[in-house]
């Protein structure tokens, strides 16, 4: 039997790529659940998949100060469960007030994929999940309002989806009440793969590579350094941000030619500069688990990054390194530029670790956890 809509809310234009998009888009594109369909936003041109998909309806939103407004007006309808990615985590809560005020019900989906604090007590949180999960933590500090709305919306949740085994302990930890699932995010197979790469050592002139906003959280000042330690290998960092430009400026006054910050690229394009790359790392200590981990590793790259967000993509000593300290990193990382055997052994084994990571296969898993809690939350329902 038919029911009402599944409502995501976030937008699905083409041209959004941001993580939460990305992943509303890979899960609608395979919707298939035709007895309950599912709706989402758009701006400008939806994502050619999504928009083809029969299983979905999208709602055009203006693309000026009132998509707000008409953001709120639509998702007043009827809605047998609505899944919240984080538009924004102040609309999420006013959002899902309003459909409580008036009686909408349905089922309130949201996710997890970082460990979030208020700023103001940063530290203190980061210290307390530190004892509690048995090794230092980071937060990612968020602004009072945004923290306190975003944790509203959690403890409201009949369903939160924590996209790690290590999110999904932090969330019973902060929300202890809510029902909660471990559903990781997945990869673009068809795009990252290992199939044609560069063997490894067969380059001429080695290559690490990284990709990632390059700001101060991101640490990509350790990412210079590592290219001033190892001059005789290429270090290139894929993406914008703050310090993109002054680092770059840096690098060429002091002489440091092996280290290039050519800026934000495709999927296309990184997909092709990781198989023609060596070793992939990140050195930021505060991350959910960041997606680009896991197409390096499709790509056949030996990935290197911090243990304290526990990344499921990288099994320590199998498909990478997971350091415990800025030591411990620069030793994986030199111990993989001596070695291209490693390299070449622990670069299959993310390969075949991504076959699980295939987005046709996660998002059925998505689709059925969300299902199942539309069907739960819609039989209490009827039974008060």
């Amino acid at each position: 039997m038919s029911q009402a809509p599944i409502l995501f809310f976030h937008s699905v234009d083409q041209d959004n790529l941001n993580a939460q998009s990305n992943n509303v888009k890979a899960i609608l594109a395979r919707w298939d659940a035709s007895e309950i369909p599912a709706t989402a936003f758009h701006f400008r041109a939806p994502d050619p998949l999504v928009a083809a998909n029969s299983n979905v309806r999208l709602i055009k939103l203006p693309p000026n100060r009132l998509w707000k407004a008409k953001a709120l007006a639509a998702g007043l309808n009827r809605y047998s469960g609505v899944v919240y990615p984080c538009l924004s985590a102040v609309l999420d809560d006013r959002f899902r007030q309003m459909r409580r005020a008036l009686g909408l019900g349905g089922a309130v989906i949201s996710t997890l994929e970082g460990v979030p604090a208020d700023q103001r007590n940063q530290i203190i949180e980061q210290e307390r999940l530190s004892e509690l999960v048995g090794h230092k933590v980071f937060c990612q500090g968020i602004k009072t309002p945004d923290m306190a709305a975003l944790s509203r919306v959690k403890a409201d949740s009949d369903l939160l989806i924590a996209i790690s085994p290590f999110l999904e302990r932090i969330a019973n930890t902060i929300w202890p009440d809510v029902k909660t699932a471990d559903i990781p995010l997945g990869v673009n197979v068809e795009r990252f793969h290992a199939r044609d790469r560069v063997p490894h050592g067969s380059n001429k002139t080695l290559k690490v590579v990284s990709a990632g906003n390059v700001q101060q959280h991101k640490r990509p000042d350790v990412f210079f350094e590592l290219a001033r330690a190892h001059p005789e290998v290429e270090f290139m960092w894929y993406g914008e941000g703050k310090q993109r430009h002054q680092l770059q400026s840096r690098a060429a006054s002091e002489g440091l030619f092996n280290l290039v910050l050519p800026g934000a690229v495709d999927g296309d394009s990184l997909a092709a500069a990781f198989r023609q790359a060596d070793i992939f790392t990140l050195p930021s200590v505060s991350e959910g688990v960041p997606k680009v981990t896991q197409e390096a590793a499709a790509c056949g790259l030996p990935v290197v990054c911090m243990q304290y967000y526990e990344p499921f993509s990288v099994r320590h000593g199998v498909n990478g390194y997971l350091a415990e300290d800025d030591t411990a990193y620069a030793e994986h990382i030199e111990t993989l530029i001596k070695d291209a055997e490693l390299r070449a052994r622990m670069g299959a084994a993310g390969a075949e670790m991504a076959e699980d990571w295939n987005w046709a296969h996660v998002a059925k898993r998505w689709q059925t956890a969300i299902r199942d809690t539309v069907h739960r939350v819609a039989a209490g329902s009827s039974n008060d």
